[in-house]
């Protein structure tokens, strides 16, 4: 079972979108923080345009805050705006019921994205911003679960390549 979860809703015209929550164990201990924000937008109208998001996992045992980037399929595709974003983080593909592996010292987050729908303008090329955008994140303690960071493990193996 998952320490925490949250879901997080982006509709297009939430131009300041950033949202954050507290991961804590059982007995109210602090282990970090997750979220999800605007990573990228494309154009120049209002509202704003989201291309991609960035989800993030901050863990109090761990220096590195991890972050991955997901891209529509026009961001992603886009050698240029694929390679501005990439010291941001990993790049991901938005994909409808994809899982996302975000693992540091003590925590794992399974964010997986539950919904989403593109925009649709005559004006911006297909694929390239998000109406809606749905993602659940659970948070998973590494020490004395091993069964669940075992799985994740072997999740993110299969997305490395």
């Amino acid at each position: 079972m998952p320490i925490a979860k949250f879901r997080t809703a982006y509709t297009r015209g939430h131009d300041t979108y950033d949202d954050s929550f507290s991961i804590e164990n059982a007995n109210g201990d602090f282990l970090g923080e997750c979220g999800v924000g605007i990573s990228e937008v494309i154009g120049a109208t209002t509202p704003r345009n989201i291309t991609a998001f960035e989800v993030w996992l901050f863990d109090k045992n761990d220096i590195r805050t991890i972050t991955k980037v997901i891209m529509s399929d026009h961001a992603y595709f886009d050698e240029a705006l694929k390679a501005k974003l990439a010291p941001k983080g990993e790049p991901v593909l938005a994909r409808e019921n994809e899982t996302i592996v975000l693992e540091t010292a003590s925590l794992i987050i399974n964010a997986e994205i539950t919904e989403m729908d593109y925009g649709d303008n005559a004006d911006m090329p297909d694929g390239s911003y998000f109406e809606h955008f749905t993602i659940e994140l659970s948070a998973w303690a590494k020490e004395g679960d091993l069964a669940a960071p075992q799985s994740a493990g072997d999740e993110e193996d299969l997305l490395n390549y």
